[in-house]
């Protein structure tokens, strides 16, 4: 699934290197993300040392209803 057929959940597979900084791989892609205005709801690992990112891609309202000024 690419990126701009996405619905308003997204999950995203992290292939991260071995070799490299693990932490500072993960940062870049929650960086992204967070550049995205999205919402990162949980993380999972695979069998494959890989992680699954799960976005919410919608702008947070924060509980704000219509009602309210």
């Amino acid at each position: 699934m690419a990126v701009g057929d996405k619905s308003r959940y997204y999950a995203e597979e992290v292939e991260l290197e071995a070799d490299a900084d693990l932490r500072g791989q993960l940062q870049r892609t929650l960086d992204l993300g967070e550049r995205k205005d999205w919402h990162l709801m949980g993380v999972s690992s695979l069998p494959n040392d890989n992680v699954i990112l799960f976005w919410d891609t919608t702008r947070p309202n924060y509980a704000r209803s219509q009602y309210e000024s």
